[in-house]
């Protein structure tokens, strides 16, 4: 088999040995000995199942799937559903600790759309570094500022008066009507 046409390393070649057909297409040597490993049907609806319940509940981690999936009938254990869950590279989503800013409450404010139709709608959405969690948002058909007040001014009702409320400069956070809020 010619190298230059086809590019295939072939292992029974009487002039090139592997070592020096790999050599010449610029590849490993182990990489012509890798097999892939072939998913059997039973691990594949594992998967599908696992993929439907982070969909779900993406809280949920490997322990709560596992019993699940027992449940359903399927034979896994809790360490089956980790590896299927990194492979598939799906984690849990929660709330972690932001060490960085001790007892500090910190916002993020930022404005995204939404496609709807032949318009869009406009969310104002507020996070808080520490939890994680959204604490304020507002849906608005215009990028008028009084959307973002809104948003400001329920989020600051339900929890207080944060430290710092983190945004970008478009015109809507560096308006007179934002930066003198109270």
């Amino acid at each position: 088999m010619l190298l230059s046409k086809k590019k295939k390393v072939t292992k029974n070649d009487p002039e090139l040995s592997v070592s020096k057909q790999c050599k010449l297409l610029g590849l490993n040597r182990s990489s012509v000995y890798y097999k892939e490993k072939q998913s059997t049907e039973l691990e594949i609806q594992i998967k599908h199942a696992i993929d439907e319940m982070h969909t779900a509940h993406p809280a949920w981690g490997t322990r709560r799937i596992a019993a699940t999936l027992v449940t359903k009938g399927y034979l896994v254990d809790r360490k089956l559903v980790r590896r299927y869950m990194q492979e598939m590279r799906i984690y849990a989503i929660y709330p972690k600790p932001n060490l960085s800013i001790p007892n500090k409450q910190v916002w993020s404010i930022d404005i995204t759309y939404i496609p709807m139709g032949r318009s869009f709608m406009y969310l104002t959405a507020i996070i808080d570094w520490h939890s994680r969690y959204i604490v304020g948002y507002e849906l608005s058909d215009t990028l008028q500022i009084e959307s973002v007040l809104t948003c400001v001014n329920k989020a600051i009702k339900r929890y207080g008066i944060p430290e710092i409320i983190n945004s970008d400069q478009r015109s809507q956070f560096t308006s007179h009507d934002y930066t003198h809020l109270r």
